[in-house]
């Protein structure tokens, strides 16, 4: 961004100008798509009003950083997810091993999502698997 700016959604996120090259680039964990979603909506608004075409990079970093032991600026991180270390195939085998239905061309982070949300006893054929995946279908 060409300004300063703050993000409340996310704990933590606040940038400098992109001239700042120490902080103008935040590590943050987002905990959830509605969450990501939201700040994908400031983002847009943010860049609209200040007529960027490309105000904000996100990445997928969060993984790399947990593995060599950097902070990411969010405390929630130190919880192992299901999905973490998990490739595309993987998630889907996973899911599919759980019941949990998906869309043939859901993303990385939608798959991880789900399967980070289900809950740990769903794939032994029980009535919660089935309501998980028609509910996130």
């Amino acid at each position: 961004m060409p300004q300063d700016v703050v993000f409340p959604e996310v704990e933590g996120l606040f940038l400098r100008h992109v001239a700042n090259p120490k902080d103008s680039r935040k590590t943050v964990v987002i905990a959830d798509h509605d969450l990501f979603q939201r700040l994908a909506s400031s983002v847009e608004q943010i860049a609209e009003l200040s007529r960027c075409e490309l105000a904000l990079t996100i990445s997928e970093a969060a993984e790399a950083a947990a593995d060599a032991g950097a902070p990411t600026g969010d405390s929630t991180e130190t919880a192992k997810k299901p999905s973490d270390g998990l490739t595309y195939d993987q998630l889907k085998d996973a899911l599919k091993a759980k019941g949990i239905e998906f869309a043939a061309n859901a993303k990385k982070a939608d798959l991880a999502a789900l399967l980070d949300a289900a809950p740990a006893d769903a794939g032994d054929g029980t009535e919660g698997a089935a309501d998980t995946g028609a509910a996130n279908a």
